[in-house]
């Protein structure tokens, strides 16, 4: 007896037959940590005064008015007789703009999120950080809020910006992500850690890198030089300003132009540089004797 094959359709279904856990959405974070500085956006600006003494200001306040009459700038001037000494006041002006934006170090590491249920769920909000320390920048390819189809997963990446150095040993970044189920009336949440090493990070930035011997500046700061100072260096950790004197001495006849030239080196590797003049003349001072007639008395 020969028998008959019935030939039907089947349809195949993928089902995620895998015990739920008891958050559907299921994340895996990984943490890394990278050594790095980089140049803020702050600009600074340098002016170098000089004040002469108010001794000699006033026998140069005429030729620093002419000047100034004709749209120009005189330098301070100073006169002075051989042996007289005087002081003057050079003041060396920072002003700092923008703001600082460096960064001592990256974290950074990807996160996964799977949805091990049956039923879609969407993604509303997700946050990352480090514990005691700056919160990350995350990007999953498409901003939140986004749907997770079951048993498929949606990796996304991030990145925290730590604005002072970092303290060295072990540093924990956790995330968390609120979702809801498809079927679901609630909101929920996932969070998840992960552990990353911290290694020492240098205390500054040097300003030039192909000289050996160029300052450490801190970063934000900067440190001018001065030619009349030598071997000193003044630091500013803002705008602001700062003085020193210098005394003259006239040892001989004649006029000599005494000139600082400041130089201002930033933490972001920006260069600066001032000065300012100041005239100084120098006169002998001479003595005449003459005879003076004696007074007659008339009787």
């Amino acid at each position: 007896m020969q028998g008959k094959v019935a030939v039907g359709r089947a349809s195949q279904v993928q089902l995620c037959m895998a015990a739920e856990p008891a958050s559907p959405l299921q994340l895996s974070q990984s943490a890394a940590y990278s050594i790095g500085i980089t140049a803020g956006n702050a600009t600074w600006a340098l002016q170098s005064s000089v004040a002469a003494p108010v001794a000699a200001a006033a026998a140069a306040a005429a030729a620093a008015a002419a000047a100034a009459a004709a749209g120009g700038a005189a330098a301070a001037e100073v006169h002075m007789f051989m042996g007289d000494t005087m002081d003057a006041a050079w003041t060396l002006s920072a002003t700092k703009s923008g703001s600082d934006t460096a960064y001592h170090g990256l974290a950074a590491g990807q996160l996964l999120l799977t949805n091990s249920h049956s039923a879609p769920l969407a993604v509303y909000s997700i946050a990352v950080g480090v514990l005691t320390g700056p919160v990350a920048e995350v990007a999953c390819g498409r901003p939140p809020p986004f749907q997770i189809p079951p048993c498929a997963s949606v990796a996304c990446s991030w990145r925290a910006f730590f604005p002072q150095p970092p303290r060295s040993g072990l540093l924990t970044a956790s995330s968390s992500v609120a979702y809801q189920l498809d079927d679901a009336d609630t909101v929920s949440s996932a969070t998840s850690t992960a552990v990353l090493q911290v290694d020492k990070a240098p205390a500054g930035h040097v300003v030039s890198s192909q000289n050996s011997d160029a300052p450490q500046v801190p970063d934000g700061q900067a440190l001018v030089t001065d030619a009349l100072l030598p071997g000193q260096a003044l630091r500013f950790e803002g705008t602001g300003q700062q003085s020193y004197a210098l005394t003259l001495q006239c040892a001989a006849a004649g006029s000599s132009t005494l000139r600082n030239k400041a130089l201002l080196l930033a933490s972001t590797g920006q260069q600066v540089a001032a000065s300012a003049s100041l005239l100084q003349h120098c006169y002998e001072l001479t003595v005449r004797l003459g005879d003076i007639a004696a007074p007659s008395i008339a009787r």
